[in-house]
């Protein structure tokens, strides 16, 4: 009764919840041009992640797997389907989402070590990224149980939170749901025994242990996104898209939510313009908007 009446006085007054208010981009989130000055070492169409084990990087484009050898991009290995998310673990494995419907692992000669497709009784649907914890487990997050993970935008607007986090041990084959009923869970890390998960819509970074769920980052101006850890300690974090009090409004407005197949437009400039580090908790951001 009491969160109904709490969202029934935020819609009548305009705050909380049903505020169209954006936090600014500010402190450590303040803009700068250092993505845009910072030297460009390879192209590549429809780039869409990057992975790093602090000694060798590779990148994903469309359905192929690339390794960056100094300024050279080598193909690694052609799938039979869009790669939408990687990730290096230990021993040169690899971690590969397909179209965000299966996972593989693969060893250092490309041979497939473990396969994974379900989420207890639900089929993968939009896994969107992927990080190793230690040597025989992987986290994953699937960013909707409607939408790919191409069609983020009808997700958004169609007010989504159907987004899942897990924990697959693929070395025994074991799946331990983290976090499931997500608005748009995108991003995972384990750091010092938790798993830190984005959840876009909501505009925050979680935090999972052993005493449960937590908020560390909240309110963020963007929609925040894929993590990876830093290498003197705190993670990055980037957001794809900022957030406008347009979007905020139409979010808020019932008659405007779009049927299956269409969607508003999402407009917010320059994917480069913004990157920061937050040295006071260690933590880095990187919005791109």
């Amino acid at each position: 009764m009491l969160p109904t009446l709490r969202e029934w006085r935020d819609q009548l007054l305009g705050r909380g919840g049903a505020a169209i208010t954006v936090p600014v981009m500010d402190g450590a989130l303040k803009p700068n041009r250092i993505l845009d000055e910072a030297a460009v070492v390879a192209e590549l169409p429809g780039l869409d992640d990057i992975a790093s084990d602090g000694a060798h990087l590779v990148a994903s484009a469309g359905p192929t797997l690339w390794r960056l050898d100094g300024d050279t991009p080598v193909e690694l290995r052609r799938f039979d389907a869009a790669v939408t998310a990687i990730a290096l673990g230990a021993q040169g494995r690899v971690a590969v989402a397909l179209a965000g419907q299966r996972v593989l692992v693969l060893d250092d000669g490309g041979a497939e070590l473990a396969r994974l497709d379900t989420l207890g009784a639900e089929r993968l649907h939009a896994v969107n990224a992927l990080a190793f914890d230690r040597e025989d487990a992987l986290l994953v997050s699937d960013g909707s149980l409607r939408f790919a993970p191409a069609q983020w935008c009808h997700d958004l607007m169609t007010r989504g939170h159907s987004g899942r986090v897990a924990r697959w041990r693929f070395g025994s084959a074991g799946v331990e749901l983290l976090a499931q009923g997500q608005r748009h869970a995108f991003g995972v890390l384990a750091q010092d025994g938790a798993v830190l998960h984005s959840e876009s819509w909501r505009h925050r970074v979680m935090r999972t242990d052993a005493r449960g769920t937590q908020p560390l980052l909240a309110e963020l101006p963007g929609y925040p996104s894929r993590l990876a850890a830093a290498a003197d300690g705190g993670f990055w974090l980037t957001c794809f898209a900022c957030r406008t009090q347009l979007v905020e409004f139409v979010l808020l407005t019932p008659v405007a939510q779009p049927q299956h197949g269409e969607c508003h437009r999402l407009h917010c400039g320059d994917p480069r313009d913004h990157i920061s580090r937050n040295r006071r908790s260690r933590h880095r951001t990187s919005i791109g908007c």
